[in-house]
């Protein structure tokens, strides 16, 4: 059974009251009581768990921020600007939350998954782990033009003509603006032999 069927079979209301009194949780049910004026509350399970597990991100990036030190507004740390995008992400995961628990309607969960073509989502992840497995060996032009013909003519069927073109266009146009411009080091593999 595919995972939207079985997501759409689960029950799209979630009645956090009676969720946190089963729990003795007796604080956190009142505040839910209260937020559905007393009826059972129904939430857009889509919207609040992705708010949920965004605000646990921003939890994590605010405590990061703080743990490489904020400075002060003439003198910002490191730290800095990870405090405050966490702060502004918790934010914004907090306004999903309040509005799926205020609404009645929405999106279920199942109907995310709908119409998602599984095999191209692991052919991806499966690319993916294996571009980070020889990224240091064969480099990052090469690995990269690897990756992006294999992405554009088995997975996302592109032209040929163009895969191998934007194949090796984009990689050298990212190489020169890191390697040039910025002045990063990319990892140069093969070509390090090659070109001694």
């Amino acid at each position: 059974m595919p995972i939207s069927d079985w997501l759409k079979k689960t029950d799209d209301t979630f009645d956090l009251t009676l969720f946190f009194r089963r729990r003795r949780f007796h604080l956190a049910a009142t505040v839910f009581s209260v937020l559905g004026r007393g009826t059972s509350l129904m939430l857009r399970k889509a919207d609040f768990w992705s708010g949920f597990f965004w605000l646990l991100v921003a939890i994590f990036v605010i405590w990061q921020g703080r743990s490489l030190g904020l400075g002060k507004l003439n003198d910002p740390g490191s730290g800095f600007a990870v405090f405050w995008i966490g702060v502004l992400l918790a934010l914004f995961s907090l306004s999903t939350i309040l509005s799926a628990v205020r609404s009645d309607y929405g999106p279920r969960l199942g109907d995310l998954w709908d119409g998602t073509r599984w095999q191209r989502v692991l052919a991806v992840v499966v690319l993916l782990i294996g571009y980070g497995a020889v990224f240091e060996v064969l480099g990052f032009l090469i690995a990269t033009a690897i990756l992006l013909l294999i992405l554009m003519l088995a997975v996302d069927r592109v032209r040929p003509p163009l895969a191998i073109a934007i194949a090796i266009g984009a990689p050298l146009v990212i190489w020169a603006v890191m390697t040039k411009w910025l002045l990063i080091q990319l990892p140069a593999g093969l070509l390090a032999i090659v070109t001694g």
